[in-house]
């Protein structure tokens, strides 16, 4: 059995790693665009999932790196080698973050809108999926929640994929209106979440 205090220093890593990959191209985004976005209103649920994020999430994983036995009413029995696995996962997301942030470039915004000089973009994982972020972000807290065998973690992840259902017709609304059939175009050959089995088909 791998001592707990291997899992608690690579949650620390791929955390601090994850967002350090978030931070420096969200902060380009934002010194490359200085008109920001449309509307720069986060609206109330987008300030309480940052807020969930700040206290709640943030707050659990110090918790869990600097007294992990306060953690302990929300472990899981999980087997070695399924927590592995969900290092694994841990892993292959972190570069496709880098990748999709490559591509995305200064048209990443924090809200549902767009920039004012945003453009579509095609290329890289947006190829197949419209919202590959929202995929390698959920992926990558399914395995952050397997690796440190906590079932809170797996509740956020439950909470952040519905706010994300929630949020993403609004997102794509915005895109339509700004591209047109450019956008309706692209909407039918790609799947939202997952890459579509078949293009042609009508939008997942």
């Amino acid at each position: 059995m791998i001592d707990e205090g291997y899992y608690r220093a690579f949650t620390v890593v791929f955390f601090v790693t994850a967002m350090s990959v978030s931070i420096y191209f969200r902060s380009r985004a934002a010194r490359q665009d200085s008109n920001g976005s449309r509307d720069g209103a986060s609206g109330p649920a987008m300030l309480v999932m940052r807020l969930a994020f700040v206290f709640g999430l943030l707050g659990f994983l110090v918790t869990y790196a600097v007294k992990p036995e306060w953690t302990n009413w929300a472990s899981m029995p999980l087997l070695d080698a399924v927590r592995i696995l969900g290092g694994f996962m841990v892993v292959v997301t972190i570069p496709c973050f880098f990748w999709l942030f490559r591509h995305l470039g200064k048209n990443v915004t924090p809200t549902a809108n767009t920039r004012l000089e945003h453009s579509l973009i095609i290329t890289g994982p947006y190829r197949w999926v419209r919202h590959p972020m929202y995929t390698a972000g959920i992926a990558f807290w399914m395995g952050m929640s397997l690796f440190a065998a906590k079932w809170f973690l797996l509740l956020f992840v439950g909470a952040a994929f519905v706010f994300l259902m929630l949020r993403t017709p609004r997102e794509e609304a915005n895109l339509q209106a700004r591209f047109g059939d450019a956008y309706d175009a692209y909407r039918l050959r790609t799947g939202r979440y997952l890459p579509k089995v078949f293009p042609a088909g009508h939008s997942r």
